[in-house]
């Protein structure tokens, strides 16, 4: 199984590791992490059949590969994960597409199934190959998403998009409310990150 070394994400109270391979929420005190994570979703090796690959445990599609603290996208009062597979294909013909998934928190941790599910809709583009909360960026209460995929082609090769999606008191919308592309080929544009109030006007 290859590995490579954890992506880390922490806030006051636990550990968000993300792996190539392997996802695990570690919960623990300020100071300290539990050894072992107490919920984890695994890329598992397995046939595709009939053409038809399965969600979370498709071979090669890299569940993990990007991992973040979305914050509270529905509003419920539990911080949320979003989780990419960057390369995902959702047919046996569509290449490298991506999916990207996110899982709600709750009074027992992380859900075991993912809330909201999107899959990229371009071959090679690599949707999710970087994902990363937003912030709240309209102030409605809600925090929102943001998903690269420097690989996606807009009139020219590898120009790359990035996407947001808006929270709600039903979860993250299922089309972005806002795209950007690189201006060139080859630009990559997609390596996403959520920026804060920068102007101080009350919105991320």
């Amino acid at each position: 199984m290859r590995t490579r070394q954890a992506q880390r994400r922490r806030d006051g109270l636990g550990v968000v590791a993300g792996a190539m391979a392997l996802i695990g929420a570690l919960f623990g005190a300020p100071a300290r992490a539990d050894a072992q994570p107490l919920w984890s979703r695994s890329e598992v090796r397995t046939r595709m059949l009939a053409g038809q690959p399965r969600e979370l445990d498709q071979t090669w599609s890299e569940l993990g590969t990007s991992v973040a603290a979305a914050g509270d996208v529905n509003g419920d009062g539990y911080a949320d994960v979003i989780v990419s597979a960057p390369y995902f294909q959702p047919t046996a013909f569509g290449a490298d597409r991506g999916r990207v998934y996110v899982f709600l928190g709750g009074p027992a941790g992380l859900a075991a199934t993912p809330a909201w599910t999107v899959t990229g809709d371009q071959d090679y583009a690599r949707f999710g190959l970087v994902v990363a909360g937003a912030g709240d960026v309209n102030g409605d209460g809600f925090d929102d998403v943001i998903i690269g995929a420097p690989f996606y082609d807009h009139g020219a090769a590898d120009t790359g998009r990035a996407t947001v999606y808006l929270g709600s008191a039903a979860g993250l919308g299922a089309t972005p409310a806002w795209t950007i592309y690189g201006d060139a080929a080859g630009a990559l544009l997609g390596a996403v990150a959520g920026a804060g109030d920068v102007n101080g006007d009350g919105y991320a």
